[in-house]
């Protein structure tokens, strides 16, 4: 019994032994302390070598370091003694760099004690007492008579001086007119109408295939023609993975090695309106709201087209003699291109006998030959684009029927159905408003 209580007791005290020669005190780790992994927005440097330290690292008992906030010039000095700095980190104010973000405005650079900074050195938080001057982006402007610019501090409490001023778009301005090379160094000339959105169906083998054209009226949304994603077939909406959406596209091929101005999106929904008909030629309420996944990015090739007011009057009604353009696909050359229009009202379109049965949320166009083109198979869903003299262009229709056969086009006296916007649907108008909204918060 004596031997076992021996041998017991010589293997606890080996144990303790073993443990011992394992312990902290041991290693080296007694004393010492780390610097907080947490830590954002500090630089750290140990006495006397001046050597530049990382959050988690060890610091020796005794040792000094020096701290410096990024948005101060004075540093202090903490002694770390019995696994604790003393005194305590300096508490370093930060305003939220992502109250600085939205769609409408952009900035560049960060001014701290009037030296500039690039914005990329500070990722998530700006330093107090920094000041940001905040610009409308590409496709945007201020409201009025506002300023350009907004000057923006972030204080020592780590809140702005000021709330961010969003901006209003920029809407119905036409690109400029230039030649630029793609990547086959081959000239091209730019797409100038930027709200012009080009509509392909995915196909299992082959490139997909251009079925519609849209216009881009909010960063999010895409206005077009309720048939070009009908099934008349099974007589319902075909499901929305179908098709993909193509921004700053010049031409009607789709490709994944895509020019670096285009912009491809997939939609989140499909707003149809519950009046819709497919039964007839002349389809009632076909416009739909395109609603996609992730906002456009507005450039020198990318921008909306202006809505027109809804006042439910007469002043809805689109009269013979508006004078616009169609986006259009050249026949020859197959890039997109201004077709010139004049509308025709909903009265004189049914004078004519396969019109005389035209619904009464439309009206007509008729092209110009001799000014730039004709409309084709598959211009349905492009807009109508008109614009008083002074003012930006609107969507005033959506085109709702083009020529039946793959490579007609219209003649220069027939005419046109197009999809008046301002008679839009009440269900499909009180959806594109909520559409707006969603957007406009994140501008």
């Amino acid at each position: 019994m004596c031997q076992i209580f021996v041998f017991l007791l010589k293997l606890c005290v080996f144990t303790i032994v073993v443990n011992a020669e394992n312990s902290p005190n041991d290693i080296g780790e007694e004393g010492k302390c780390q610097i907080p992994i947490n830590l954002k927005g500090y630089v750290i440097r140990l006495h006397p070598k001046n050597t530049t330290l990382s959050v988690g690292d060890w610091v020796s008992e005794y040792d000094t370091i020096h701290v410096t906030c990024v948005n101060k010039q004075e540093s202090d000095s903490l002694l770390c003694e019995n696994g604790t700095f003393i005194p305590e980190f300096p508490r370093c104010s930060f305003c939220e760099k992502r109250l600085l973000n939205g769609l409408s405005t952009r900035y560049s650079k960060i001014f701290i004690n009037g030296t500039p900074f690039d914005v990329n050195e500070f990722p998530w938080k700006i330093p107090a007492g920094a000041e940001i001057d905040v610009y409308c982006d590409i496709g945007y402007k201020r409201f009025g008579n506002s300023p350009m610019q907004q000057r923006m501090q972030c204080l020592s409490n780590g809140t702005f001086n000021a709330v961010r001023e969003p901006c209003i778009q920029n809407c119905g301005k036409l690109s400029t007119d230039r030649i630029y090379f793609n990547r086959d160094e081959i000239p091209r000339r730019n797409n100038k109408i930027p709200w012009h959105v080009a509509i392909f169906r995915k196909q299992k083998f082959g490139p997909n295939t251009y079925i519609c054209g849209g216009s881009i009226v909010s960063p999010s949304i895409i206005i077009s023609a309720a048939q070009c994603f009908w099934d008349n077939l099974q007589n319902r909406q075909h499901p929305i993975s179908y098709f993909q959406f193509v921004a700053g596209k010049q031409d009607k091929e789709f490709s994944l090695s895509r020019e670096d101005y285009e912009q491809i999106r997939e939609a989140s929904a499909i707003e149809i309106s519950y009046q819709y008909s497919s039964s007839n030629s002349q389809k009632i309420a076909d416009i739909a709201v395109v609603k996609l996944k992730s906002p456009l990015d507005y450039t020198q090739h990318i921008s909306a087209i202006c809505m027109a007011t809804r006042t439910n009057s007469a002043l809805d009604y689109v009269p013979t003699g508006h004078k616009g353009f169609v986006p259009g696909y050249s026949q020859e050359y197959k890039h997109v291109e201004q077709v010139s229009s004049t509308s025709i009202d909903l009265h004189q379109c049914r004078q004519r006998q396969e019109l005389a049965n035209l619904e009464p949320d439309k009206f007509c166009l008729t092209t110009d030959d001799d000014a730039g083109g004709h409309l084709c198979s598959g211009e349905s869903g492009s807009g109508f684009a008109w614009k008083r003299k002074g003012h930006p262009y609107q969507l005033l229709g959506v085109i709702s029927s083009s020529q039946s056969h793959t490579d007609a086009c219209s003649s220069q006296d027939s005419l046109v159905p197009a999809a008046n916007v301002l008679y839009m649907k009440d269900d499909l108008f009180w959806k594109l408003n909520k559409t707006l909204s969603e957007d406009q918060a994140l501008f």
